[in-house]
């Protein structure tokens, strides 16, 4: 049986846009000019929060998604599946993620895409659950 959703709204929508405007400034302050940040969105979760943060963004960007497929069997570990893949070599990447727990997976992800050569690889999260961690994964960008 499932629960209802709570009515209760911990963030309002406007703080919530604001922060992701603030976020964008940030983002795009740190890349260099003539510079195209490739983004990396991690679906499903994150998709609206790329969205809303590719469109603030003051930079070139080109974007690729990616699924992540959790085995209850391995803790820690998935399976990842590149939807719309690009180059990652030499690329400026940035990994968007809704929400970052316990550090496991971010933490895997992040040293497979290490593995791909990138020029520069930061992550951007909308939230981050700090009490939960039990890998030590610190975001460049936490909403």
């Amino acid at each position: 049986m499932t629960r209802p959703l709570s009515p209760e709204v911990l963030i309002p929508a406007e703080r919530i846009q604001q922060r992701v405007r603030e976020l964008a400034e940030q983002i795009g302050a740190s890349v260099p000019v003539d510079t195209e940040l490739a983004v990396l969105v991690i679906l499903k979760g994150a998709f609206i929060f790329a969205a809303d943060l590719i469109r603030a963004l003051p930079c070139r960007t080109r974007i690729g998604f990616m699924e992540i497929h959790k085995d209850p069997e391995r803790p820690g570990r998935a399976d990842f599946v590149f939807t719309h893949p690009f180059p990652m070599e030499g690329a400026d990447v940035l990994v968007v993620e809704d929400i970052l727990d316990t550090g496991h997976t971010l933490d895997h992800l992040l040293s497979r895409l290490a593995a791909r050569r990138p020029q520069r690889l930061r992550t951007v999260v909308l939230l981050d659950k700090k009490p939960r961690r039990e890998i030590p994964v610190l975001p460049e960008f936490i909403g």
